[in-house]
Protein backbone atom coordinates (compact mmCIF):
# COMPACT_ATOMS: atom_id res chain seq x y z
CA UNK A 1 0.00 0.00 0.00
CA UNK A 2 1.61 3.34 -1.23
CA UNK A 3 0.73 6.56 -0.01
CA UNK A 4 1.37 9.35 -2.79
CA UNK A 5 0.79 12.36 -1.00
CA UNK A 6 2.26 15.50 -1.71
CA UNK A 7 5.59 15.19 -0.67
CA UNK A 8 6.15 10.98 -1.00
CA UNK A 9 8.75 9.20 -0.12
CA UNK A 10 10.52 9.03 -3.63
CA UNK A 11 11.70 11.72 -5.25
CA UNK A 12 11.25 10.81 -8.87
CA UNK A 13 9.67 8.31 -11.33
CA UNK A 14 13.38 6.92 -11.18
CA UNK A 15 13.64 5.91 -8.10
CA UNK A 16 9.63 4.52 -7.91
CA UNK A 17 11.11 2.09 -10.96
CA UNK A 18 13.92 0.86 -9.35
CA UNK A 19 11.85 0.64 -6.22
CA UNK A 20 9.65 -1.85 -8.50
CA UNK A 21 12.30 -3.66 -10.53
CA UNK A 22 13.77 -4.75 -7.47
CA UNK A 23 10.58 -6.34 -6.76
CA UNK A 24 9.87 -7.98 -10.34
CA UNK A 25 10.99 -11.29 -8.75
CA UNK A 26 9.03 -11.15 -5.65
CA UNK A 27 5.60 -12.85 -5.69
CA UNK A 28 3.71 -9.51 -5.51
CA UNK A 29 0.34 -9.84 -7.16
CA UNK A 30 -2.12 -6.66 -5.36
CA UNK A 31 -0.96 -3.01 -5.05
CA UNK A 32 -3.21 0.21 -3.69
CA UNK A 33 -2.35 3.35 -4.09
CA UNK A 34 -3.72 6.40 -2.82
CA UNK A 35 -1.74 9.44 -4.47
CA UNK A 36 -2.58 13.66 -4.73
CA UNK A 37 -3.20 14.49 -8.33
CA UNK A 38 -2.28 18.32 -7.34
CA UNK A 39 1.50 16.72 -6.53
CA UNK A 40 1.71 13.63 -8.85
CA UNK A 41 2.95 13.11 -12.23
CA UNK A 42 1.27 9.91 -13.24
CA UNK A 43 4.39 8.95 -14.91
CA UNK A 44 5.55 7.62 -11.63
CA UNK A 45 2.70 5.00 -11.80
CA UNK A 46 4.23 3.55 -14.82
CA UNK A 47 6.73 1.93 -13.08
CA UNK A 48 4.13 -0.36 -12.24
CA UNK A 49 4.54 -2.41 -15.36
CA UNK A 50 7.59 -3.62 -14.04
CA UNK A 51 5.41 -6.06 -11.67
CA UNK A 52 4.74 -8.95 -14.15
CA UNK A 53 2.67 -10.74 -11.58
CA UNK A 54 0.40 -7.46 -10.78
CA UNK A 55 -3.22 -9.16 -10.81
CA UNK A 56 -4.98 -6.74 -8.67
CA UNK A 57 -4.65 -2.68 -8.61
CA UNK A 58 -6.69 -0.06 -6.03
CA UNK A 59 -6.24 3.53 -7.30
CA UNK A 60 -7.58 6.48 -5.29
CA UNK A 61 -7.45 9.59 -5.44
CA UNK A 62 -7.42 13.29 -3.98
CA UNK A 63 -6.29 17.22 -4.10
CA UNK A 64 -4.65 19.31 -1.49
CA UNK A 65 -5.01 22.42 -3.88
CA UNK A 66 -6.86 23.41 -6.44
CA UNK A 67 -6.84 21.04 -9.36
CA UNK A 68 -6.61 22.06 -13.44
CA UNK A 69 -4.63 18.91 -14.83
CA UNK A 70 -4.55 17.01 -17.94
CA UNK A 71 -4.78 14.01 -15.90
CA UNK A 72 -8.24 13.73 -15.96
CA UNK A 73 -10.17 10.46 -14.93
CA UNK A 74 -10.12 9.01 -18.51
CA UNK A 75 -6.72 9.73 -19.10
CA UNK A 76 -5.38 7.60 -16.04
CA UNK A 77 -8.07 5.24 -16.66
CA UNK A 78 -6.79 4.18 -19.76
CA UNK A 79 -2.93 4.85 -19.25
CA UNK A 80 -2.87 2.43 -16.01
CA UNK A 81 -4.66 -0.30 -18.02
CA UNK A 82 -2.09 -0.11 -21.05
CA UNK A 83 0.92 -0.11 -18.69
CA UNK A 84 -0.42 -3.03 -16.25
CA UNK A 85 -1.76 -6.14 -18.84
CA UNK A 86 -2.17 -8.54 -16.31
CA UNK A 87 -4.52 -6.90 -14.48
CA UNK A 88 -7.23 -9.42 -12.95
CA UNK A 89 -9.34 -6.51 -10.68
CA UNK A 90 -8.78 -2.86 -11.22
CA UNK A 91 -10.70 -0.31 -8.64
CA UNK A 92 -10.41 2.50 -9.76
CA UNK A 93 -11.95 5.27 -7.96
CA UNK A 94 -11.46 8.83 -9.08
CA UNK A 95 -11.97 12.39 -7.00
CA UNK A 96 -11.03 15.87 -6.83
CA UNK A 97 -12.62 16.07 -3.22
CA UNK A 98 -10.49 18.78 -1.29
CA UNK A 99 -8.51 17.77 1.25
CA UNK A 100 -6.87 19.37 3.73
CA UNK A 101 -6.23 17.35 6.37
CA UNK A 102 -3.13 15.24 4.45
CA UNK A 103 0.73 15.45 4.74
CA UNK A 104 1.24 19.37 4.54
CA UNK A 105 4.04 20.22 2.50
CA UNK A 106 7.28 20.99 3.58
CA UNK A 107 10.48 22.95 1.68
CA UNK A 108 12.71 20.90 -0.24
CA UNK A 109 16.15 20.45 0.83
CA UNK A 110 19.62 20.58 -1.22
CA UNK A 111 19.92 16.92 -1.82
CA UNK A 112 16.71 16.52 -3.00
CA UNK A 113 16.44 19.08 -5.82
CA UNK A 114 19.73 17.95 -6.84
CA UNK A 115 18.62 14.09 -7.17
CA UNK A 116 15.51 15.23 -8.88
CA UNK A 117 17.49 17.13 -11.26
CA UNK A 118 20.06 13.84 -12.00
CA UNK A 119 17.30 11.15 -12.29
CA UNK A 120 14.51 13.10 -14.19
CA UNK A 121 15.85 12.19 -17.68
CA UNK A 122 15.23 8.53 -17.16
CA UNK A 123 11.33 9.30 -17.09
CA UNK A 124 9.29 8.19 -19.73
CA UNK A 125 7.16 10.96 -21.33
CA UNK A 126 4.67 9.28 -23.37
CA UNK A 127 2.36 6.25 -22.97
CA UNK A 128 4.46 4.49 -26.05
CA UNK A 129 7.70 5.05 -24.72
CA UNK A 130 6.28 2.99 -21.69
CA UNK A 131 6.07 0.15 -22.94
CA UNK A 132 9.12 0.54 -24.86
CA UNK A 133 10.93 0.82 -21.59
CA UNK A 134 8.93 -2.50 -19.99
CA UNK A 135 11.82 -5.08 -18.53
CA UNK A 136 10.46 -8.26 -19.74
CA UNK A 137 13.93 -9.93 -19.47
CA UNK A 138 15.28 -11.94 -15.90
CA UNK A 139 17.47 -8.85 -14.20
CA UNK A 140 20.95 -9.03 -14.43
CA UNK A 141 21.79 -10.04 -11.04
CA UNK A 142 19.66 -8.04 -9.81
CA UNK A 143 21.01 -4.52 -10.85
CA UNK A 144 19.29 -2.05 -11.63
CA UNK A 145 19.91 -0.13 -15.36
CA UNK A 146 20.01 3.52 -16.10
CA UNK A 147 20.03 3.28 -19.37
CA UNK A 148 17.89 0.87 -21.07
CA UNK A 149 19.61 -0.10 -24.73
CA UNK A 150 17.28 -2.30 -26.59
CA UNK A 151 17.08 -3.12 -30.33
CA UNK A 152 14.53 -1.80 -32.69
CA UNK A 153 12.53 -4.85 -32.98
CA UNK A 154 12.25 -4.99 -29.41
CA UNK A 155 11.21 -1.92 -29.14
CA UNK A 156 8.57 -2.05 -31.74
CA UNK A 157 7.11 -5.36 -29.84
CA UNK A 158 7.23 -3.74 -26.45
CA UNK A 159 5.37 -0.90 -27.87
CA UNK A 160 2.89 -2.54 -28.88
CA UNK A 161 -0.40 -1.48 -26.33
CA UNK A 162 -2.16 -4.87 -25.30
CA UNK A 163 -4.54 -6.39 -27.31
CA UNK A 164 -7.01 -7.47 -24.90
CA UNK A 165 -7.04 -6.72 -20.91
CA UNK A 166 -7.19 -9.95 -18.93
CA UNK A 167 -9.46 -7.83 -16.38
CA UNK A 168 -12.56 -9.94 -14.62
CA UNK A 169 -13.64 -6.88 -12.18
CA UNK A 170 -13.65 -3.31 -12.92
CA UNK A 171 -15.03 -1.45 -10.15
CA UNK A 172 -15.10 2.29 -11.98
CA UNK A 173 -15.89 5.34 -9.93
CA UNK A 174 -15.18 8.62 -11.72
CA UNK A 175 -16.90 11.90 -11.22
CA UNK A 176 -17.62 11.87 -14.59
CA UNK A 177 -17.88 9.18 -17.49
CA UNK A 178 -15.80 9.80 -20.45
CA UNK A 179 -18.06 7.77 -23.10
CA UNK A 180 -15.02 7.67 -25.82
CA UNK A 181 -12.50 6.17 -23.01
CA UNK A 182 -14.88 3.61 -21.95
CA UNK A 183 -16.48 2.55 -25.83
CA UNK A 184 -12.11 2.29 -26.10
CA UNK A 185 -11.18 0.05 -23.44
CA UNK A 186 -14.74 -1.88 -23.54
CA UNK A 187 -13.45 -3.22 -26.91
CA UNK A 188 -10.49 -5.27 -24.82
CA UNK A 189 -12.37 -6.24 -22.01
CA UNK A 190 -13.04 -9.77 -23.23
CA UNK A 191 -13.10 -11.51 -20.04
CA UNK A 192 -14.83 -9.24 -17.81
CA UNK A 193 -16.97 -10.74 -15.50
CA UNK A 194 -17.85 -7.63 -12.51
CA UNK A 195 -18.66 -4.44 -13.61
CA UNK A 196 -19.62 -1.87 -10.85
CA UNK A 197 -20.63 1.74 -12.25
CA UNK A 198 -20.69 4.52 -10.13
CA UNK A 199 -20.70 8.41 -11.17
CA UNK A 200 -22.19 11.04 -12.97
CA UNK A 201 -23.02 9.49 -15.92
CA UNK A 202 -26.07 11.35 -17.58
CA UNK A 203 -27.90 9.76 -21.07
CA UNK A 204 -26.00 6.88 -21.62
CA UNK A 205 -26.97 6.31 -25.36
CA UNK A 206 -27.94 2.68 -26.03
CA UNK A 207 -24.88 1.91 -28.63
CA UNK A 208 -23.15 1.94 -25.43
CA UNK A 209 -24.76 -0.99 -24.03
CA UNK A 210 -24.94 -2.48 -26.98
CA UNK A 211 -20.82 -2.40 -27.50
CA UNK A 212 -20.24 -3.93 -23.58
CA UNK A 213 -22.68 -6.86 -24.32
CA UNK A 214 -20.97 -8.08 -27.89
CA UNK A 215 -17.38 -7.43 -25.98
CA UNK A 216 -18.41 -8.13 -22.45
CA UNK A 217 -20.18 -11.32 -23.34
CA UNK A 218 -18.43 -13.51 -19.86
CA UNK A 219 -20.43 -10.55 -17.36
CA UNK A 220 -22.13 -11.97 -14.63
CA UNK A 221 -22.37 -8.90 -12.24
CA UNK A 222 -23.39 -5.86 -12.72
CA UNK A 223 -23.70 -2.90 -10.34
CA UNK A 224 -24.85 0.37 -11.31
CA UNK A 225 -24.86 3.67 -9.36
CA UNK A 226 -25.56 6.33 -11.30
CA UNK A 227 -26.35 9.91 -9.71
CA UNK A 228 -28.31 12.36 -11.40
CA UNK A 229 -31.20 11.74 -13.92
CA UNK A 230 -30.28 9.22 -16.10
CA UNK A 231 -32.17 8.00 -18.96
CA UNK A 232 -29.94 5.90 -20.76
CA UNK A 233 -30.19 2.99 -18.10
CA UNK A 234 -31.89 -0.17 -19.97
CA UNK A 235 -34.98 -2.18 -18.80
CA UNK A 236 -34.85 -4.57 -17.40
CA UNK A 237 -35.78 -6.73 -20.08
CA UNK A 238 -33.33 -5.79 -22.18
CA UNK A 239 -30.39 -6.16 -19.42
CA UNK A 240 -31.05 -9.33 -19.45
CA UNK A 241 -30.93 -10.04 -23.48
CA UNK A 242 -28.06 -7.96 -23.60
CA UNK A 243 -26.12 -10.15 -21.13
CA UNK A 244 -27.40 -13.79 -21.11
CA UNK A 245 -24.66 -14.87 -18.40
CA UNK A 246 -26.07 -12.22 -15.88
CA UNK A 247 -26.22 -13.74 -12.51
CA UNK A 248 -26.31 -10.46 -10.51
CA UNK A 249 -28.18 -7.37 -11.14
CA UNK A 250 -28.29 -4.42 -8.82
CA UNK A 251 -29.70 -0.70 -9.89
CA UNK A 252 -28.82 1.26 -6.80
CA UNK A 253 -30.44 4.66 -5.90
CA UNK A 254 -31.86 5.73 -9.81
CA UNK A 255 -34.15 8.69 -10.16
CA UNK A 256 -36.38 6.54 -12.62
CA UNK A 257 -38.05 8.63 -14.68
CA UNK A 258 -40.90 6.00 -14.34
CA UNK A 259 -41.03 2.90 -12.76
CA UNK A 260 -39.22 0.09 -14.47
CA UNK A 261 -41.26 -1.72 -16.51
CA UNK A 262 -41.08 -5.85 -15.73
CA UNK A 263 -44.30 -6.78 -17.48
CA UNK A 264 -42.46 -8.16 -20.82
CA UNK A 265 -39.80 -9.89 -18.94
CA UNK A 266 -41.22 -13.08 -19.10
CA UNK A 267 -41.38 -13.11 -23.00
CA UNK A 268 -37.65 -12.21 -23.30
CA UNK A 269 -36.66 -15.07 -20.49
CA UNK A 270 -38.66 -17.34 -23.08
CA UNK A 271 -36.72 -16.68 -25.90
CA UNK A 272 -33.68 -16.89 -23.96
CA UNK A 273 -34.76 -20.40 -23.40
CA UNK A 274 -35.65 -21.30 -26.58
CA UNK A 275 -31.57 -19.44 -27.55
CA UNK A 276 -29.63 -21.24 -25.62
CA UNK A 277 -31.92 -24.46 -24.47
CA UNK A 278 -31.18 -23.08 -20.18
CA UNK A 279 -33.30 -20.99 -17.99
CA UNK A 280 -31.41 -17.16 -17.67
CA UNK A 281 -28.82 -18.05 -14.62
CA UNK A 282 -30.12 -14.56 -13.19
CA UNK A 283 -30.04 -15.19 -8.87
CA UNK A 284 -30.20 -11.82 -7.80
CA UNK A 285 -32.05 -8.91 -8.25
CA UNK A 286 -32.07 -4.84 -6.44
CA UNK A 287 -33.61 -2.14 -7.20
CA UNK A 288 -33.36 0.89 -5.12
CA UNK A 289 -34.77 4.34 -6.11
CA UNK A 290 -37.52 7.08 -6.87
CA UNK A 291 -40.19 4.38 -7.24
CA UNK A 292 -44.33 5.17 -7.37
CA UNK A 293 -44.88 1.52 -7.38
CA UNK A 294 -42.56 -0.95 -6.06
CA UNK A 295 -45.43 -3.53 -5.55
CA UNK A 296 -46.07 -3.98 -9.35
CA UNK A 297 -42.29 -4.53 -9.68
CA UNK A 298 -41.83 -7.33 -6.98
CA UNK A 299 -44.80 -9.17 -8.11
CA UNK A 300 -43.68 -9.27 -11.75
CA UNK A 301 -40.10 -9.86 -10.54
CA UNK A 302 -42.14 -13.08 -9.00
CA UNK A 303 -44.48 -13.85 -11.58
CA UNK A 304 -42.76 -13.46 -14.67
CA UNK A 305 -40.53 -16.38 -14.63
CA UNK A 306 -37.43 -16.36 -12.50
CA UNK A 307 -36.60 -19.54 -12.09
CA UNK A 308 -33.09 -19.34 -10.73
CA UNK A 309 -33.71 -16.22 -8.45
CA UNK A 310 -32.00 -15.90 -4.51
CA UNK A 311 -32.23 -12.61 -3.63
CA UNK A 312 -35.00 -9.96 -4.69
CA UNK A 313 -34.76 -6.22 -2.94
CA UNK A 314 -37.10 -3.89 -4.14
CA UNK A 315 -36.66 -0.38 -2.02
CA UNK A 316 -37.61 3.03 -2.55
CA UNK A 317 -34.72 5.67 -2.17
CA UNK A 318 -34.65 7.52 1.47
CA UNK A 319 -36.22 10.44 1.68
CA UNK A 320 -34.45 13.97 1.85
CA UNK A 321 -34.65 14.46 6.00
CA UNK A 322 -34.80 18.12 5.51
CA UNK A 323 -38.21 17.38 4.33
CA UNK A 324 -40.36 18.23 7.57
CA UNK A 325 -43.27 16.72 6.02
CA UNK A 326 -41.57 13.41 5.51
CA UNK A 327 -43.01 10.56 7.58
CA UNK A 328 -40.75 7.96 6.62
CA UNK A 329 -42.83 5.26 8.30
CA UNK A 330 -45.34 5.94 5.16
CA UNK A 331 -43.87 5.92 2.16
CA UNK A 332 -46.04 8.36 -0.47
CA UNK A 333 -48.57 6.38 -2.21
CA UNK A 334 -48.72 6.65 -5.86
CA UNK A 335 -51.13 8.84 -7.22
CA UNK A 336 -54.04 7.69 -8.94
CA UNK A 337 -55.81 4.06 -8.88
CA UNK A 338 -53.85 1.40 -7.24
CA UNK A 339 -52.78 -1.22 -9.71
CA UNK A 340 -54.16 -4.67 -9.25
CA UNK A 341 -51.90 -7.65 -8.95
CA UNK A 342 -52.60 -10.84 -10.01
CA UNK A 343 -50.68 -13.10 -7.66
CA UNK A 344 -52.46 -16.37 -9.11
CA UNK A 345 -49.80 -16.67 -11.49
CA UNK A 346 -46.72 -19.67 -10.88
CA UNK A 347 -44.08 -18.17 -9.36
CA UNK A 348 -40.83 -20.42 -10.63
CA UNK A 349 -38.57 -19.03 -8.03
CA UNK A 350 -40.78 -20.14 -5.25
CA UNK A 351 -38.39 -23.13 -4.65
CA UNK A 352 -34.85 -21.16 -4.83
CA UNK A 353 -35.21 -17.83 -3.15
CA UNK A 354 -33.39 -17.25 -0.20
CA UNK A 355 -33.51 -13.53 0.66
CA UNK A 356 -36.19 -11.24 -0.14
CA UNK A 357 -36.57 -7.02 1.03
CA UNK A 358 -39.44 -5.49 0.46
CA UNK A 359 -39.57 -2.92 3.68
CA UNK A 360 -40.56 -0.36 1.23
CA UNK A 361 -43.57 -1.87 -0.57
CA UNK A 362 -46.81 -0.66 0.37
CA UNK A 363 -49.53 -2.65 -0.75
CA UNK A 364 -53.14 -1.39 -2.41
CA UNK A 365 -54.82 -3.07 1.05
CA UNK A 366 -54.91 -5.36 3.79
CA UNK A 367 -56.82 -8.18 0.87
CA UNK A 368 -53.31 -8.09 -1.76
CA UNK A 369 -51.23 -8.21 1.38
CA UNK A 370 -52.47 -11.13 2.57
CA UNK A 371 -52.85 -12.46 -0.34
CA UNK A 372 -48.96 -11.70 -1.27
CA UNK A 373 -47.91 -13.17 2.17
CA UNK A 374 -50.18 -16.39 1.52
CA UNK A 375 -47.86 -17.23 -1.71
CA UNK A 376 -44.65 -16.46 0.59
CA UNK A 377 -45.37 -18.93 3.20
CA UNK A 378 -44.73 -21.51 -0.34
CA UNK A 379 -41.04 -20.84 -0.46
CA UNK A 380 -39.35 -23.37 0.76
CA UNK A 381 -36.43 -22.20 1.17
CA UNK A 382 -36.53 -18.17 1.97
CA UNK A 383 -34.61 -17.63 5.26
CA UNK A 384 -34.17 -14.30 5.25
CA UNK A 385 -37.10 -11.53 4.87
CA UNK A 386 -37.10 -7.96 5.85
CA UNK A 387 -40.26 -5.98 5.78
CA UNK A 388 -42.25 -3.77 8.01
CA UNK A 389 -44.36 -3.82 10.43
CA UNK A 390 -47.27 -2.89 9.08
CA UNK A 391 -47.01 -5.65 6.91
CA UNK A 392 -47.44 -7.90 9.94
CA UNK A 393 -50.15 -5.98 11.44
CA UNK A 394 -51.81 -6.16 8.30
CA UNK A 395 -52.27 -10.16 8.61
CA UNK A 396 -53.74 -9.66 12.04
CA UNK A 397 -57.10 -11.13 12.20
CA UNK A 398 -59.95 -9.17 14.48
CA UNK A 399 -57.48 -6.93 16.44
CA UNK A 400 -58.68 -5.44 19.84
CA UNK A 401 -58.85 -1.30 19.91
CA UNK A 402 -56.07 0.65 20.75
CA UNK A 403 -55.07 1.00 25.04
CA UNK A 404 -54.63 4.28 26.29
CA UNK A 405 -50.28 3.17 26.22
CA UNK A 406 -48.39 0.08 25.07
CA UNK A 407 -45.05 0.05 23.87
CA UNK A 408 -42.23 -2.61 23.86
CA UNK A 409 -38.83 -1.47 24.68
CA UNK A 410 -39.59 1.56 26.91
CA UNK A 411 -37.11 2.99 28.86
CA UNK A 412 -34.09 0.89 30.84
CA UNK A 413 -35.19 -2.33 29.03
CA UNK A 414 -38.61 -1.75 28.43
CA UNK A 415 -40.07 -2.26 31.91
CA UNK A 416 -43.21 -0.31 30.91
CA UNK A 417 -45.49 -2.44 29.27
CA UNK A 418 -48.98 -2.51 29.22
CA UNK A 419 -50.89 -5.67 28.20
CA UNK A 420 -54.14 -4.82 25.65
CA UNK A 421 -57.42 -5.94 27.32
CA UNK A 422 -60.31 -6.53 24.53
CA UNK A 423 -62.91 -4.45 25.00
CA UNK A 424 -65.77 -6.71 24.60
CA UNK A 425 -65.28 -8.50 27.82
CA UNK A 426 -66.38 -12.43 27.96
CA UNK A 427 -66.79 -14.21 24.56
CA UNK A 428 -65.06 -11.60 22.66
CA UNK A 429 -62.78 -12.56 19.76
CA UNK A 430 -58.88 -12.58 20.55
CA UNK A 431 -56.59 -11.45 17.49
CA UNK A 432 -55.29 -14.01 15.72
CA UNK A 433 -52.02 -14.57 13.28
CA UNK A 434 -53.39 -17.22 10.66
CA UNK A 435 -49.68 -17.35 8.97
CA UNK A 436 -46.66 -19.21 9.46
CA UNK A 437 -43.26 -18.87 8.31
CA UNK A 438 -41.12 -22.01 9.64
CA UNK A 439 -38.31 -21.09 7.30
CA UNK A 440 -37.62 -17.72 8.54
CA UNK A 441 -33.96 -17.84 10.60
CA UNK A 442 -33.14 -13.61 10.13
CA UNK A 443 -36.62 -10.95 10.36
CA UNK A 444 -35.59 -7.42 9.77
CA UNK A 445 -38.25 -5.52 10.56
CA UNK A 446 -38.72 -1.62 9.97
CA UNK A 447 -41.39 0.86 10.81
CA UNK A 448 -40.95 0.61 14.86
CA UNK A 449 -41.50 3.72 16.38
CA UNK A 450 -41.44 4.32 20.42
CA UNK A 451 -44.27 6.75 20.80
CA UNK A 452 -47.99 7.30 19.00
CA UNK A 453 -47.70 10.28 16.46
CA UNK A 454 -43.77 10.56 16.45
CA UNK A 455 -43.25 9.43 13.02
CA UNK A 456 -46.71 7.92 12.14
CA UNK A 457 -49.55 6.78 13.99
CA UNK A 458 -49.66 3.30 15.02
CA UNK A 459 -46.20 2.15 14.93
CA UNK A 460 -45.46 1.33 18.18
CA UNK A 461 -44.63 -2.80 18.65
CA UNK A 462 -47.47 -3.63 21.00
CA UNK A 463 -46.65 -6.79 23.41
CA UNK A 464 -49.70 -8.71 21.86
CA UNK A 465 -48.29 -8.17 18.29
CA UNK A 466 -45.12 -9.17 19.62
CA UNK A 467 -46.09 -12.74 20.81
CA UNK A 468 -47.90 -13.56 17.65
CA UNK A 469 -45.38 -12.83 15.42
CA UNK A 470 -42.42 -15.01 17.18
CA UNK A 471 -44.96 -17.86 17.21
CA UNK A 472 -45.22 -17.45 13.78
CA UNK A 473 -41.59 -17.44 13.09
CA UNK A 474 -40.85 -21.06 14.83
CA UNK A 475 -37.14 -21.13 13.38
CA UNK A 476 -35.98 -17.53 13.79
CA UNK A 477 -32.43 -17.30 15.01
CA UNK A 478 -31.59 -13.48 14.14
CA UNK A 479 -34.40 -10.43 14.61
CA UNK A 480 -33.22 -7.05 13.49
CA UNK A 481 -35.40 -3.82 14.25
CA UNK A 482 -34.88 -0.48 13.07
CA UNK A 483 -34.71 2.46 14.88
CA UNK A 484 -34.53 6.19 13.43
CA UNK A 485 -31.07 8.33 14.31
CA UNK A 486 -33.03 10.30 15.89
CA UNK A 487 -33.94 8.07 18.64
CA UNK A 488 -32.19 7.98 22.27
CA UNK A 489 -31.42 3.76 22.58
CA UNK A 490 -31.37 4.91 26.21
CA UNK A 491 -34.73 5.75 26.44
CA UNK A 492 -35.89 3.09 23.83
CA UNK A 493 -34.20 -0.16 23.03
CA UNK A 494 -36.85 -2.94 22.15
CA UNK A 495 -33.67 -5.39 22.07
CA UNK A 496 -33.67 -5.40 25.62
CA UNK A 497 -36.81 -6.52 26.11
CA UNK A 498 -37.17 -8.83 23.08
CA UNK A 499 -34.07 -10.92 24.37
CA UNK A 500 -35.75 -11.76 27.47
CA UNK A 501 -39.35 -12.60 26.07
CA UNK A 502 -36.88 -14.63 23.20
CA UNK A 503 -33.90 -15.65 24.36
CA UNK A 504 -32.90 -18.11 22.20
CA UNK A 505 -33.48 -15.36 19.23
CA UNK A 506 -30.32 -13.01 19.04
CA UNK A 507 -32.31 -9.17 18.72
CA UNK A 508 -30.38 -6.45 17.36
CA UNK A 509 -31.36 -2.83 16.51
CA UNK A 510 -30.01 -1.01 13.63
CA UNK A 511 -30.26 2.48 12.45
CA UNK A 512 -32.38 3.80 9.28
Amino acid sequence: MLYARNESFWISYASLERFFVNLRTAPLTTVHVDFDLSHFDPSFFWSLSQLPRLEELTLRTHITAPYDSPNTASVLFAGFLECCPTLKVFNFWYRTTLETWYNPARPKGKLERLLKRCLEPSRPTSLPEVHARRIRAPIDQGTFREDIKETTHEIAQQSLSPKEYQLRRLDFKPDTLDLLTLHQITAKMLHLEELDMRGQWNDIPTTTWTALSSHCQRLRVLRIHLQGDNIGVPTLPQFISFFPRLHTLELHSQQFRSDPDLSALGSVLKQHEERHGTQHSLESLLITGFLVQPIRIVADALTQGFANLKSLQVEKARMDKTDKDADPSNPPQASGEAPALDLSLPIRSQDTLLQLVISDVAFPDKTSTATFFTRIQEFSKLTTMQIRLQHLRDLISNPPPAPASVSVGGAHGGTKVIHRQSAGGKGTQQPMFNFSFPTIRVLKLTGVQPIPGHLGEGSILELYETRLFISAFPSLTHLYIQITPDINPALFNPARFLSKLIPNVRVVTFLE
